[in-house]
């Protein structure tokens, strides 16, 4: 029988190859296998060694969204967008089961002093890129408003192992959905390749979900 830790060994040899190699490449269809097998396998994981449902879904749609922003085309993009949308619908549904209550929040300073922070740095996120969404404002604006949702339910997790790791991923996570925003619309015709800010983004995001599923075994 697979162990976690063999699983999880094969998800970060995927992710590996994917955020050293692959992401730096033309789309392909071992590219899409490598980065969608990434994060598919945190969520098999998730479903065989008694993680919670939401976040074995959230996880699913992250392979789905994978898939779809593996490949090149606006219809593409917008697919992913789509499934990483519900997908952070789901972590809002799992992060506030495990919070504090919001009452306890309201009186935390140190948590309203985060989550303000990360409220003006999303501000100024979807200002400097305001200008390049065209057509897309409303579909990104509703996409930044659920992650900064997000954020808030991870600032509410306990800060004490485990969920401390829960809140890192989550703050992992929403920093490449920023680094993804700039590079999909503020820099999309820069002419030479970016290679740093791609290899980051891959790394944040798919090791913010993976602290996040590591929180959650260890509660289970």
């Amino acid at each position: 029988m697979i162990t976690v830790s063999v699983a999880l060994g094969l998800s970060a040899y995927c992710a590996l190859a994917y955020g050293g190699v692959l992401v730096h490449q033309q789309p392909s269809a071992l590219r899409t296998i490598v980065k969608a097998a990434s994060v598919a396998i945190l969520a098999a994981v998730s479903a065989v060694f008694g993680a919670p449902l939401l976040l074995t879904v959230a996880l699913v749609l992250g392979a789905v969204g994978d898939v779809f922003l593996s490949r090149d085309g606006e219809r593409n993009f917008l697919f992913g967008l789509a499934a990483f949308l519900v997908g952070h619908v789901a972590y809002i549904g799992l992060l506030s089961g495990y919070g504090d209550s919001w009452a306890a929040f309201a009186s935390n300073p140190a948590k309203l002093g985060a989550s303000l922070i990360m409220f003006i740095i999303a501000g100024a996120v979807v200002q400097r890129m305001f200008p390049y969404l065209g057509a897309l404002r409303i579909p990104v604006l509703i996409y930044v408003l659920v992650i900064v949702v997000m954020g808030v339910c991870a600032f509410n997790l306990p800060a004490e192992w485990p969920f401390a790791l829960a809140i890192l991923g989550a703050v992992m996570f929403i920093a490449s959905d920023a680094i993804l925003g700039f590079e999909v619309f503020v820099f999309e015709d820069a002419e030479d390749p970016r290679y740093v800010p791609a290899t980051l983004l891959w790394f944040l995001y798919w090791g913010g979900q993976l602290l996040i599923l590591i929180t959650f075994l260890v509660t289970a």
